[in-house]
């Protein structure tokens, strides 16, 4: 399997301990800026006057977008009252049409949520997922910018994610490869790109229980492995092939499911009550 190369970065803070929105227009560069264009065009003319808001997040939006590694990230901020099943079918169909057009990108993958969803209860004010998803690593491209208006962040249990829902994304992701034929059409590809996403997951999951111990915060792969490999020395072999697998995706299944049964397993348990502070 292919050797890592060690990169990337902590989040910056401000003087009071907030995540820093690096994101800007000026830093989408090519080939990713006639993709954006494109992406942006398909959403619009796909969901008409109901589309609120676009906004990018991840690399892409950074200025660190990497050829046939990074995906693109995008969310749609719909009216209230649209079916957001039918605008993330929608969706969906114009990332295929993107992927086979722009193959550079690895994968274009765009969510759609309400504009309730990133509204602040009185009762409740810490931000929610989206709202610190936003905040922290979104860049609107189109429409209202909720991000003057959304409360800062700091990288503490408000960004956890991977790690509250891993036992499940587990769970379906070892019945899925189990349950997979392998005379089934494209069985290579599909273990792949199985496998790609549920080890990003568990690099991801492992860095939080690290950001939440040391309030640390970063996106990537190799970074988040090495935090995790110093808090837990006696999984620094699993994590490290946890990202080779995440960038160089196995078409093995049995291998696969060995992996994850284990230290998936063993990963799963340990980030299980997070959000309580058990951790």
């Amino acid at each position: 399997m292919s050797r890592l190369v060690k990169m990337g970065r902590l989040w910056p803070t401000d003087a009071r301990g907030y995540l820093i929105n690096e994101c800007g227009t000026d830093r989408i560069a090519s080939p990713w800026t006639e993709l954006v264009e494109v992406w942006k065009a398909l959403c619009l003319k796909a969901l008409d006057d109901r589309a609120v808001s676009l906004y990018l997040r991840g690399s892409v939006p950074r200025g660190e977008a990497i050829a046939r590694i990074s995906d693109l990230d995008g969310v749609v901020i719909l009216q209230e009252n649209y079916p957001l099943e039918a605008a993330r079918s929608q969706l969906q169909a114009i990332g295929r049409h993107l992927q086979q057009r722009y193959q550079f990108c690895h994968r274009v993958e765009t969510s759609a949520l309400s504009e309730t969803a990133l509204q602040i209860s009185p009762s409740s004010p810490a931000p929610g997922w989206w709202s610190s998803l936003l905040k922290t690593q979104g860049l609107c491209v189109w429409g209202r910018d909720f991000n003057p208006i959304l409360p800062p962040v700091k990288p503490d249990r408000a960004l956890v994610t991977y790690a509250v829902s891993l036992k499940d994304d587990l769970v379906q992701t070892l019945d899925f490869l189990r349950n997979l034929s392998p005379g089934q059409l494209n069985f290579d590809r599909q273990v792949r790109r199985r496998c790609r996403w549920i080890c990003r997951r568990l690099v991801r999951a492992g860095f939080e229980l690290v950001m939440v111990r040391e309030g640390i915060y970063t996106r990537d792969l190799y970074l988040s492995y090495e935090y995790f490999a110093r808090a837990f020395p006696q999984w620094e072999r699993q994590m490290y092939k946890a990202v080779q697998l995440a960038i160089f995706p196995t078409g093995d299944r049995a291998g696969l499911l060995l992996f994850l049964a284990g230290f998936g397993a063993e990963l799963a348990d340990r980030t299980e009550g997070i959000l309580d502070g058990d951790r």
